[in-house]
């Protein structure tokens, strides 16, 4: 009996040992996702007046902040990351965020409404940034633990099929963040921007497709957000929104729709729309989804965000006045 137990034993260490270094080749702190604690770290090494991107993929891939610092002569930051975690996590992360002085600007991907998080992705933040659990409410927690076991097995999975090209070269830290290809956290730029699909050549978005919330979860949505601009004005926030891109192929086969949804936010949000007449770009504008863009569009969509936001703020230099007059 006793060497039965010894040789479970043996076998559980080596399985258990095997799989923890499979976890630690894998490195969640080199992953996308941990940029999170660089974009925190600034956030917090910084004061207002700043202007903060809040959204997702499509403000995390697609934005040049520094133009936006440039022009306004004011710190900003992209703190956007992952549209999988859904309109919640949105208004709480735009509700924590801010201090006086600062300006917010918000875009919600269109099937955002629907606020219905990718469960797996929920736990890969937290496992990724820790520091994220304090933004969620009670449900997203719970999804955080019903996430877990999927989110850790990522690792595992990843290995597998590595092994399958590479054999004994999957072993090694170089080939697990090979197969996460250009998503790492050091392909973001010292202001929030992912940039790591610069210079790569695009896949396309064939097959991808533009999902909307329905007018229903959209009002819904909108009624939220009002309430959260409400508490941000009265905190000496400004906040203003951005309508998130959309490849012209996919707004030709839904204009209707989008249409719709850009005047309803228009007519009901309680904050600029920045641009409610520019959001479509060529379809070869995108890299690999119908939110991601590459570089030079990417620059141009910045560019139409900073003119519209010269309409309501005037750079750091020009709104203080100079040394010693007074204020």
């Amino acid at each position: 009996m006793s060497k039965f137990i010894r040789d479970v034993l043996i076998f559980c260490a080596i399985n258990l040992s095997v799989l923890g270094y499979l976890f630690v080749i894998y490195d969640f702190d080199a992953d996308y996702l941990a940029s999170l604690n660089d974009k925190l770290d600034r956030l917090e090494s910084t004061e207002p007046p700043r202007i903060l991107f809040i959204g997702g993929s499509s403000v995390a891939w697609s934005n040049h902040t520094q133009l936006v610092k440039d022009a306004f002569g004011m710190d900003a930051e992209n703190m956007a990351i992952h549209a999988g975690m859904a309109l919640s996590m949105r208004i709480n992360e735009a509700r924590m965020w801010p201090k006086q002085g600062d300006i917010v600007v918000l875009s919600i991907e269109w099937s955002n409404y629907t606020d219905v998080p990718w469960t797996r992705k929920m736990a890969e933040v937290v496992i990724a940034c820790p520091r994220m659990f304090l933004l969620m409410g009670s449900r997203d927690r719970k999804l955080v633990a019903d996430g877990l076991l999927p989110a850790m097995r990522i690792p595992f999975t990843a290995f597998f099929d590595d092994f399958k090209k590479n054999k004994l070269k999957a072993f090694t830290h170089a080939s697990a963040q090979k197969r996460k290809q250009w998503r790492l956290r050091e392909n973001f730029s010292d202001l929030g921007d992912f940039q790591g699909h610069y210079g790569v050549k695009p896949f396309g978005i064939a097959g991808r497709d533009v999902v909307f919330s329905s007018m229903e979860e959209l009002e819904e949505g909108i009624e939220r957000l009002n309430e959260l601009i409400a508490e941000l004005r009265a905190r000496g926030v400004e906040v203003y929104y951005f309508v998130p891109v959309i490849p012209q192929s996919r707004f030709d086969a839904k204009r209707e729709t989008a249409l719709a949804h850009v005047q309803k936010l228009v007519d009901e949000l309680d904050a600029p729309v920045l641009n409610p007449d520019n959001f479509v770009f060529p379809d070869d504008a995108y890299f690999d989804s119908c939110f991601h863009l590459q570089d030079v569009p990417g620059q141009e969509r910045t560019q139409i965000l900073v003119d519209e936001l010269s309409k309501y703020l005037k750079p750091q230099s020009q709104s203080q006045p100079p040394s010693g007059d007074s204020p």
